[in-house]
């Protein structure tokens, strides 16, 4: 029996001296990358062990209908060890797993110094870039987004673990806005209501989101352009594919152009 496989997709090892690991990433081509000379939007994925092939699949479902622009799409995932090292980038600060997590830090000079550079020299890519991550990898997201939030123009946010080390990310949101009133980026985050009903280490995964949402909207951002949508009737993991669905196309707002 054969294996099903993503059309126009390649994989790729590369090594992070700033990690101190290596990372295994998939990349999906829209279907005339190798026909034309035009240049593409990236959506980095995080997690992409896991949701690379689901994110694909609906990115190009909806491009097939030109909800969204075609898009380079880079999955970031690992050759082993995926549910454990994913704490270690993902993480922020060492809070219960001290052995492990608290390397963030390192894993966007990755992104930032390696990745994005070598995606961008050897890719027909323009320099508009989203970021989307979901659950650890959407705590991640939030941490770039007040960290160096110029890393990417749009993020798309599930269910971000913000309970994490007494939900460090709101001091992080707080120490951003005693420097800076622009936060320059188009954000979706998302929840579903049953993570708060049906799964108690979930639990505040929708109080969280909403918090955050009406502080933002509160502090009003100049250039900030913020989305938020609870799920009804969907968990921690049935959101995902909605989370991506409409996370795609609130961030393109459907009618896009590409930028060459």
């Amino acid at each position: 029996m054969s294996l099903a496989t993503l059309s126009n997709t390649k994989t790729m090892s590369i090594h992070s001296k700033y990690v101190g690991d290596h990372f295994d990433i998939s990349i999906a081509f829209p279907k005339d990358y190798d026909k034309t000379n035009k240049k593409y939007p990236i959506i980095y994925v995080l997690d992409a062990n896991i949701f690379f092939g689901l994110f694909v699949q609906t990115a190009r479902l909806l491009q097939y209908g030109a909800e969204i622009p075609d898009t380079v799409i880079v999955g970031i995932g690992y050759p082993k060890d995926h549910m454990i090292l994913r704490n270690r980038d993902f993480g922020p600060t060492p809070y219960n797993l001290p052995e492990v997590a608290g390397h963030s830090d390192k894993f966007l000079a990755f992104l930032n110094l390696e990745l994005k550079p070598m995606i961008e020299s050897q890719f027909r890519v323009t320099d508009d870039t989203t970021l989307a991550g979901d659950s650890m990898s959407g705590l991640f997201a939030l941490y770039t987004l007040f960290h160096q939030p110029e890393t990417f123009d749009r993020y798309i946010i599930g269910s971000p673990s913000m309970y994490w080390d007494d939900n460090i990310t709101f001091k992080y949101e707080n120490d951003y806005y005693t420097k800076e009133k622009d936060l320059k980026a188009k954000v979706f985050m998302s929840a579903g209501t049953l993570e708060a009903i049906y799964e108690p280490e979930f639990a505040a995964m929708v109080g969280n989101v909403e918090k955050l949402n009406r502080i933002l909207t509160l502090r009003a951002y100049k250039g900030l352009e913020l989305t938020c949508h609870i799920f009804e009737n969907e968990t921690h993991l049935s959101v995902i594919p909605a989370t991506m669905s409409r996370g795609l196309r609130s961030v393109f707002e459907s009618k896009e152009l590409i930028k060459d």
